[in-house]
């Protein structure tokens, strides 16, 4: 067997990690104010250390997943979602997750102060891709819309930050907040952040840790994120970022 062959079969045994490809664009394809930025972008994407993070923690929670790194284009004239596309186009397989992680998201201003791809992030986004039901490529079979989805009826994964009322929207009810460091040093002033810490909170350490402690609130936001993410999984969904 060819050593590069075993040298691949070697890493998709010790993770779940099957793949994180990263595609590099070249000057001409990024606007001159974006450039500096996807340079560091890149950096933070590319070093050993995301890596090692982010076949660390799917191998412990058991996600098999497929990461790929691009940029979305706008092939229309307006600003909406629906004209944007992947400059590559992922095949879903079954059984894995495949993740379409563009960043910062679609086209974006000068003087973006996004922060940079670290393995968190890239976590944290993952809940936000799953909820975007974006479809890029509609002949492949693995992609997800939001008929589908409403014909599965089941809840969504964000019905849990309804239900318990994460980020304490609900004025009238018990409020839940993350733990997390990013909370902790007032990063998240948007309740729709609160939830997709939680879920890289679950996926970095396997629990769940609310402010104020609530036990059986915590294993119910940790079974609903392993019920949701191993139906993706052996669906061989396609999620995007974008």
């Amino acid at each position: 067997m060819e050593p590069e062959r075993i040298k691949r079969l070697s890493r998709r045994l010790l993770s779940q990690l099957e793949d994180f490809y990263v595609h590099e664009p070249s000057q001409e394809e990024i606007e001159p104010s974006e450039w500096k930025r996807e340079q560091r972008d890149l950096k933070v994407i590319k070093s050993e250390k995301t890596r090692k993070k982010l076949e660390k923690w799917f191998q412990e929670r058991k996600i098999p997943i497929r990461i790929i790194y691009g940029r979305i284009k706008d092939f229309g004239k307006g600003t909406g979602k629906e004209n944007w596309r992947p400059v590559i186009s992922p095949i879903g397989k079954p059984g894995v997750i495949t993740y379409y992680y563009s960043w910062p998201g679609g086209p974006v201003s000068e003087g973006s102060t996004q922060d940079p791809p670290t393995a968190w992030m890239i976590v944290h986004n993952i809940l936000h891709a799953i909820d975007d039901l974006q479809t890029h490529n509609p002949e492949s079979p693995y992609e997800r819309d939001r008929a589908e989805e409403s014909a599965r009826g089941d809840e969504t994964i964000y019905e849990g930050q309804i239900k318990h009322n994460i980020m304490g929207e609900d004025l009238e009810s018990q409020g839940y907040y993350p733990t997390t460091r990013a909370y902790q040093q007032n990063k998240l002033t948007d309740p729709g952040e609160g939830y997709p810490e939680i879920f890289a909170q679950w996926v970095v350490t396997g629990k769940v840790i609310l402010d104020p402690r609530n036990l059986e609130v915590e294993k119910d936001l940790e079974q609903r994120f392993r019920t949701y993410i191993d139906y993706l999984a052996k669906k061989g969904s396609v999620i995007y970022n974008v």
